[in-house]
């Protein structure tokens, strides 16, 4: 689940259901990277690695099964919500704002206090950031250096 290749994100499905048949827990979380199974499906609709609605399906699968979106990675303080932005999975990213629409007001240190919002917009994840603004997430939060989302682009990206 760790391989970032696209053979590997397309069976995340079968590689989720084995080990949950091995006998992990929905919520165990991997030991060297800290993700749980729902952090490795949110990210795992990325374009041109997987597949946005397996994705979506693998993610409905797991919180079916219990799977807790209030998890957040010790190396990364991001929750499921947030990768699914930083890897722009709109589809996940809309399953996830349905689910538990508190994720919407869900900060990382890693993003210096910023939202999703802010996520989005420093990884240049137009189709989330449109998801989260139909979600009515809060483009007027300013993060711990007191930027608002628009405000952390990347330099030389947006005319």
């Amino acid at each position: 689940m760790r391989q970032w290749i696209p053979q590997t994100q397309g069976h995340l499905t079968l590689l989720t259901r084995e080990v949950l048949r091995r006998g992990a827990h929905v919520n165990d979380k991997d030991g060297l990277t800290d993700l749980s199974l729902l952090h490795f499906a949110s990210k795992a609709g990325a374009v041109g690695i997987g597949n946005g609605t397996t994705a979506a399906n693998l993610v409905n699968t797991l919180l079916n099964k219990g799977a807790s979106t209030d998890l957040k990675c010790h190396w990364t303080d991001m929750n499921a919500l947030h990768y699914a932005v930083f890897f722009d999975c709109a589809e996940v990213v809309e399953l996830l704002c349905e689910h538990n629409p508190v994720l919407l007001t869900t900060i990382s240190s890693q993003f210096d206090g910023g939202n999703s919002l802010h996520i989005a917009a420093a990884s240049l994840s137009l189709a989330s950031a449109k998801t989260l603004l139909k979600y009515k997430a809060d483009a007027g939060f300013a993060d711990a250096t007191g930027l608002l989302p628009h405000e952390v682009i990347p330099q030389g990206t947006v005319k």
